[in-house]
Formats: C-alpha cells, sequence, structure tokens
C-alpha cells in the first residue's frame, strides 16, 4: 500500500505541475478560442448548453461534460487552502442535506437559520486568518444567494454540480485577496515578488531578487528588467540596486545564497551567448557587484544551491537531470561524481521528453554536527538523501512519498529532517531515521525555516499564499500570515529579528517578535503521528 501511496502522490503531483504549466502558456490562446466560438454561436450557444422544462432549468450533457473535464484538470484548485476547502465543503453538504424535501419539510426556516448560524460562527473561529474568514463568509453568501433564488429553478444534482465547482474560486479567492488587500500586518518593503532574501555577514543589508517575469516564460523581452535589490537593515529603505542581464545573458533570476564575500543567484532559463542553458547560476562579490560572472556553475544545474562553510564548497543541482556538482572554492575545481548515485528517468508528460531526475538542496540542508548534506528528489520525486561531505556519498535514504520535494531543512537542534512538498510536510528523526509525522498544508510548500529563539517553524505554501506559523515541538498550527499568492522563500533575518517575505504583487517584512505567542512552561512535547 505504501508503495501505491507513493507512486501515486507522484502522479497528482505532475498532473498539478503540467496541468499549471499548460494552462500558463496555453490558457490564454484556449480563452481566445472559446471566445470566438461563443460569438459565432451566440444564436445557438443558449440551447446547446441548457434546457428549461416546466420552469426548472437544466445542463445539457456539453457543458456537463465540459465542467466535469475542467474540473478534473484543475483538481488541485478544490484544496489549494485546506482550511477554505474543508470548511467550505462542510457549508455546501449541510446546506445541500437542508434542501432535500423530506428534512425541508420536517424543520422549521427559523431553526434552520439558527442552526447554520450557530455552525457558521465556529467554522469561522476554526480559520486561522481573517483572509480564510472573509473567503468563507463570502462562500455562504454564495451558498445563502443560490437557496434563496436558483433552489428549485435549476435541477438539484446541476446546481450542485455548480456549487461543487465554485469551490476552486472560493479556495483561489483567499489566495489573491492579500494581492489588493494585504490584511497580514507586515511593512511594505518593495513592490514587485521578491524571490529570494540572503545576508551577507556583517554587512547590515539583505539582498531581495526581484525576477519581473515568470518562470514558464522567461525570455529576454519578459525578463529584462529583473534585478537583485539592497536594502539596509537599520532604515529598512533600498540602499542599491543591480541588473546584470543584457541581449547576450538572461534568464530569471531566483534563488539567492549569501557567502562571505558574494552572493551567487539561480538563473532559470539561462541564455548565454544565444545558447539555451536551461539553468544555471550566476555571481557577483559584494565589495564591487558590476563584475560579475556570468556562469559560476556549469550548464544545466544551479535550481538550487547549497553552501558548505566548513569545508568551503558550493553545491549545485539541476531541475531537470540528476547532476550533483560540488565547487571547490580552496582548490577552484568542480567534482560531479555524486552524480552517479541518483539516476531517476522520467518524462515531461505533455512533450513525452525524456530526463534523467531532478533534485533540490539548500544551505539550510546541512547538518554540521552529522558531517551531512541532505537531498531530495524535485520532479517524480520519492526519496530523500543523506549525503557525507567527506567521502561525498549517500550514506542513507528517506521515503518520502510527498510526490515531489521543494524544500529541505534540518533542525539541528532536534536532530530532525524537515522535507516540504507539494501538498505537504513530512519530518523525520535522524537519530532513527525514522517517520515520526506526515503535515497536510497548502500547495507548493517551500523550506521549512526554524526559529530556535521562539521555538517555532515558518513554511510558506506559494499557490495558497500562507506563511504558517508552526510550533516547533508539536508542529501544531499556531499562526498564520496571509501574504497572497504567489509566495517563494521567506527569510529570517540572521540576528532573528525580521521575517522577510513576498506575494507575487510586493514584499514586506515582519518584527519577528508580535509572530510569537507566549509559551507555557513544561517538558517538550513529542510530535503527532
Amino acid at each position: 500500500m505504501n508503495d501505491f501511496l507513493r507512486e501515486a502522490m507522484v502522479i497528482e503531483a505532475q498532473t498539478f505541475l503540467w496541468a499549471w504549466v499548460f494552462g500558463t502558456v496555453k490558457g490564454p490562446t484556449v480563452l481566445r478560442a472559446l471566445v470566438i466560438v461563443a460569438v459565432c454561436l451566440h444564436r445557438r450557444f443558449r440551447e446547446q448548453l441548457v434546457t428549461c422544462v416546466d420552469g426548472v432549468w437544466r445542463l445539457r450533457r456539453l457543458p456537463v461534460g465540459l465542467l466535469l473535464g475542467a474540473m478534473v484538470w484543475l483538481h488541485y484548485g478544490f484544496d489549494i487552502n485546506p482550511t477554505v476547502a474543508w470548511i467550505c465543503a462542510t457549508l455546501l453538504i449541510l446546506v445541500t442535506l437542508a434542501e432535500q424535501p423530506r428534512l425541508a419539510a420536517r424543520s422549521s426556516h427559523p431553526m434552520v437559520l439558527v442552526a447554520s448560524a450557530i455552525v457558521l460562527t465556529g467554522l469561522l473561529v476554526a480559520a486561522h486568518d481573517v483572509v480564510d474568514r472573509i473567503a468563507i463568509g463570502a462562500w455562504a453568501l454564495v451558498l445563502l444567494a443560490s437557496h434563496r433564488y436558483l433552489d428549485g429553478r435549476i435541477a438539484s444534482r446541476h446546481l450542485g454540480l455548480l456549487r461543487t465547482a465554485a469551490l476552486i474560486p472560493a479556495n483561489l479567492l483567499a489566495a489573491v485577496l492579500p494581492l489588493a488587500l494585504p490584511l497580514h500586518g507586515g511593512r511594505h518593503l518593495g513592490d514587485g515578488l521578491a524571490y529570494s532574501f540572503c545576508e551577507v555577514p556583517g554587512r547590515g543589508t539583505v539582498y531581495a531578487t526581484i525576477p519581473v517575469c515568470d518562470s514558464v516564460q522567461a525570455g529576454y523581452e519578459a525578463c529584462r528588467d529583473g534585478r537583485v535589490v539592497e536594502y539596509d537593515l537599520g532604515s529598512m529603505q533600498r540602499v542599491a540596486a543591480y541588473n546584470f542581464l543584457t541581449p547576450d545573458f538572461n534568464g530569471r533570476l531566483e534563488l539567492m545564497v549569501c557567502l562571505d564575500d558574494e552572493v551567487q543567484v539561480s538563473v532559470q532559463g539561462t541564455i548565454y551567448q544565444g545558447r539555451s542553458l536551461v539553468q544555471s547560476a550566476m555571481s557577483f562579490p559584494v565589495a564591487s557587484p558590476t563584475q560579475f560572472t556570468p556562469l559560476v556553475a556549469e550548464p544545466g544545474v544551479g535550481n538550487s544551491i547549497a553552501y558548505d562553510r566548513a569545508h568551503e564548497a558550493v553545491f549545485y543541482t539541476g531541475e531537470f537531470n540528476n547532476r550533483v556538482v560540488r565547487y571547490d572554492r580552496r582548490t577552484k575545481q568542480f567534482d560531479d561524481s555524486l552524480t552517479r548515485y541518483f539516476p531517476n528517468p522520467w518524462f515531461q508528460p505533455l512533450s513525452m521528453e525524456r530526463y534523467t531526475g531532478s533534485l533540490t538542496l539548500y544551505t539550510n540542508s546541512i547538518h554540521p554536527g552529522r558531517n551531512r548534506i541532505y537531498m531530495a528528489e524535485w520532479m517524480h520525486g520519492r526519496y530523500a538523501y543523506a549525503i557525507d561531505l567527506t567521502a561525498l556519498r549517500p550514506v542513507a535514504r528517506y521515503d518520502v512519498g510527498g510526490g515531489g520535494t521543494m524544500g529541505v531543512t534540518v533542525d539541528v537542534d532536534r536532530d530532525r529532517l524537515l522535507v516540504s512538498s507539494v501538498w505537504g510536510l513530512e519530518v523525520f528523526d535522524l537519530a532513527t531515521d525514522r517517520l515520526i509525522l506526515r503535515k497536510r498544508t497548502g500547495v507548493a510548500n517551500r523550506p521549512v525555516i526554524v526559529d530556535t529563539a521562539r521555538n517555532q517553524l515558518y513554511l510558506t505554501s506559494t499557490l495558497e499564499g500562507k506563511i504558517r506559523i508552526l510550533d516547533r515541538d508539536t508542529f501544531d498550527v499556531i499562526g498564520q500570515i496571509p501574504i497572497g499568492i504567489g509566495t517563494r522563500y521567506a527569510y529570517l533575518s540572521r540576528d532573528g529579528n525580521r521575517l522577510f517575505g513576498s506575494s507575487a504583487a510586493a514584499h514586506y517584512y515582519w518584527d519577528a517578535d508580535t509572530l510569537a505567542r507566549p509559551r507555557a512552561s513544561g517538558p517538550e512535547p513529542s510530535p503527532r503521528q
């Protein structure tokens, strides 16, 4: 059963990822085609979609089929936000039951209203933030309006189908509302998506990558204004902006890693001197950013970067291959001997193009006490691995089963491995290599941030648009920042005072002390399986 579920999660993750990619690329074309068809057939359009018999409207087979197909294609939209999903689904079930003729005949209208108000109040309290409550309230109004004006006028089965499909916009409302109405309490730092942040020790500033373009359409015309900006940590004002992109060297600026004397940035969709390198990494010296190096890593790697300070080495992996490249900063030599350990061939389901693997690792994936770096499979991912930093070989494997890993973090003090995936979080005890917790969260979860001073964790969900605050011991949700859809890599400053994050529209920062909750004294609880 475990093997079956692991493979099912891989398929599920891929249907989400590639449906999203296809929708991003082809969605506008498909929409224009549908508009043209609607305009050309407008006189017969209604009779092809609906029919009315005895005052009751029904959908014809064509729209029912299209609606069911769209729901399967966009299935991940039903639970982008798990909280909104289960609460809205609960309300939908209750309304549907209340409309059943037998129950409706036995129940008085005032009693139903009072019971509904009590249930709705309880569900609103169960939500973790004000944006979720607004989305749930909006959904309740939609159900109330449909009950008042559509019940009995649309066939019950078809009304149920339309309401079920409307769960997707309800989920999206909670994700996109903060873009226009930021109710998260963060202080505005700058406009646009900040993909990632990092600090050079002792400099007193924080860097942020502003890619401008999206990850699917990363050509020069779209990305030409991509830049790295630098903010002063004292005044929180922008002090510099660096634009490295030219017609000869361009791509999407993404993950950033700060070393002691330089900053390295992953570049998605890299074009260099007319050649497509798919992915790479660039670097610039802190002392003289204009003297940057376009290709600090080999072509095809750089999607994720990790800095091993103890051994003065940098690791690079690829999103579409199984390469693991280590660069020794002392000897200035590249070593890709780890690559042979991680073959994981897979096919892109739309183009059927074959790839050799997909891997991810981060600086926070390093466990200094164990002298290991932890890495995981991303596309078609099933496992995470422990790599000995001296021997440069895998020494342990972990069955993650999340469908594709997007983040790997080590909680050194707790001796735990935190693996965030498309659908949630898996936690392993490194003393026993045993899975101790699996938690469902939002869609597309980035690496966990460990806040040791406040004994809590921060987990960002890109599509859901949340930064969850988890108890470090129990992994319960103790707070939530509704930052908005598109959030990528949040960052806790080196001194632990500020949390940085971004939506697709703007980037912000918070005083980390305001995000902490009072903690009762007592023995350390164990995480729940």
